[in-house]
C-alpha cells in the first residue's frame, strides 16, 4: 500500500486546499501505482480515468523498495499514517528557508517583516534582467501561495497579500524574477544510515508561472552540462535534510537562467524531501523506456501514452511520451 497524499505540503503548512485542488490531486495520485498498485487516494477517482498500461517488459528500474527508505508509504510524511515519518522533520527539511542557505545573497533572502521585504526590494529587483521578483511562503508547491510582481513599489493591496502570507510562518523568501532557459531536477536518497545516494539529473518541464508540468528521464544534451554542480549541492543539501532527521527520497530543483554575459546555474531553488514526479517520471520510464512524463487538462496528445484521462468535473490528465532516437 502507498499513501497519494499529494497535499503533504498544505498539512505541514496548516493550509487547507480548495475542493478542485484536492479531486485535481486525487486523480494524480493515480500515477503512483507504478510503484505499488493498492493506492489510496485523498479522494474517490473514477477508474475510467485510468488507463491499464502492461508494458510487457521486465521491471529493471525504480521499485517502491528502493525509494520507500524505512518501507515509508506514502507521498510525503503525514499524521495520518505515523509509518510514514515525522511531520516535523518534514516541515524542517521542504521548509524553503534551508533552500535559501545554499544560494547566493542576490538568489534568495529571507525577510521577517513587509518592511524589510519593501527595504529589499530595490536590491532583489536590480538582480533580475525582467525586473520582477517573487515572494514566497517558507511551505509551498506547485506555484501557489507566493506574490509575484514587478519593480520596486508595491500597491496596499500586494503588501495585505503579503502580511497574510507571511502570517502562517513568520517569514517569507524573496527572490528575483529570473528569465529561465532550463529547468532541472537533482534526485536523491537519504539510506537509513544518512548516507546520500544520488542518481543522474532530469529536465523539468514548467508552465510559464514557473509551476510543474512535467519531467523528461533519459540522457540529455542540455542537463549533462550541468551535473557536476548538481550533484555536489544535492549532496549538501542531503547531508543536511539527514542531519535533521530526513530518510528515504528527495529531489532538488534548479534552473539555469540567463545572466550578464551569460548563462549561470543556480543549483539549489528548492528542496523536495519527499517523493516527487521526478522519482515517479522514473519509474514510468524504466518500464516505458526513456521519454516524457507531462500532466495538462484535456485529452492527452495523439501517439502519447495515457496514464490518467480527463473526467467529467476534472480534466486534469497525464501521459508519457517515448523518447525520439
Amino acid at each position: 500500500m502507498i499513501l497519494a497524499n499529494l497535499d503533504c505540503e498544505a498539512e505541514w503548512s496548516g493550509t487547507p486546499l480548495p475542493a478542485p485542488v484536492l479531486t485535481r490531486l486525487s486523480a494524480l495520485g493515480t500515477l503512483l501505482r507504478v510503484l505499488d498498485p493498492d493506492v489510496h487516494l485523498l479522494g474517490p477517482v473514477d477508474p475510467v480515468r485510468i488507463p491499464d498500461i502492461s508494458p510487457g517488459t521486465v521491471y529493471q528500474g525504480v521499485t517502491r523498495r528502493d525509494l520507500l527508505v524505512r518501507d515509508t508509504p506514502a507521498w510525503g510524511a503525514t499524521a495520518r499514517l505515523p509509518a510514514s515519518g515525522s511531520v516535523e522533520v518534514a516541515r524542517a527539511c521542504n521548509d524553503r528557508r534551508l533552500a535559501a542557505v545554499f544560494g547566493d545573497r542576490d538568489d534568495a533572502v529571507v525577510v521577517e517583516s513587509v518592511a524589510t521585504l519593501e527595504a529589499m526590494l530595490p536590491a532583489i529587483v536590480g538582480a533580475s534582467a525582467t525586473g520582477g521578483w517573487v515572494a514566497k511562503a517558507t511551505i509551498c508547491a506547485a506555484g501557489r501561495d507566493r506574490v509575484r510582481r514587478t519593480g520596486a513599489a508595491i500597491d496596499d493591496a500586494t503588501r495585505i497579500r503579503l502580511q497574510r502570507l507571511m502570517a502562517r510562518s513568520g517569514a517569507l523568501v524573496l527572490e528575483p524574477w529570473r528569465d529561465r532557459v532550463l529547468d532541472l531536477g537533482q534526485p536523491g536518497i537519504v539510506e537509513d544510515d544518512g548516507a546520500v545516494t544520488l542518481v543522474a539529473p532530469h529536465r523539468l518541464h514548467v508552465d510559464p508561472g514557473g509551476g510543474f508540468a512535467g519531467v523528461t528521464i533519459g540522457p540529455d544534451p542540455e542537463v549533462e552540462p550541468h551535473a557536476e554542480p548538481l550533484a555536489l549541492a544535492a549532496r549538501a543539501v542531503g547531508d543536511a535534510i539527514a542531519r535533521r532527521g530526513h530518510r528515504g527520497p528527495f529531489v532538488v530543483d534548479a534552473f539555469v537562467h540567463r545572466d550578464r554575459g551569460g548563462h549561470r546555474l543556480r543549483a539549489v531553488v528548492e528542496i523536495n524531501a519527499r517523493l516527487t514526479f521526478g522519482w515517479i517520471a522514473r519509474a514510468w520510464a524504466s518500464q516505458l523506456g526513456d521519454g516524457t512524463l507531462m500532466l495538462g487538462r484535456g485529452a492527452p496528445p495523439v501517439g502519447a501514452t495515457a496514464l490518467l484521462l480527463p473526467g467529467g468535473a476534472d480534466d486534469t490528465s497525464a501521459w508519457f511520451s517515448a523518447s525520439r532516437r
